[in-house]
């Protein structure tokens, strides 16, 4: 069974901290058009109140590589290039 936490703190009007397991965000906007800016990048999100129906956008971080992918790509480039540089 998973335990989940979630915890919204308003610091000052429009301005909201977000407090969850996954880590802190922080969410500015009025009702209908948001941004949420956390670990995984910017999220923009638009929605006509009283409906239920939104879109969301990420922006920022969508594109970037987690750090040790990076590194085990370096490394493994580095090993084929040593083996391809020994070969008579």
């Amino acid at each position: 069974m998973r335990l989940n936490f979630f915890k919204r703190l308003r610091l000052i009007p429009h301005v909201w901290l977000n407090l969850s397991r996954g880590g802190p965000s922080v969410t500015a906007g009025k009702r209908g058009l948001k941004a949420t800016m956390g670990k995984r990048g910017t999220t923009l999100t638009a929605g006509l109140p009283g409906t239920g129906l939104s879109i969301s956008q990420r922006i920022g971080k969508q594109g970037a590589k987690p750090k040790s992918l990076q590194t085990g790509q370096k490394l493994l480039e580095k090993v084929l290039r040593s083996k391809g540089s020994s070969r008579p």
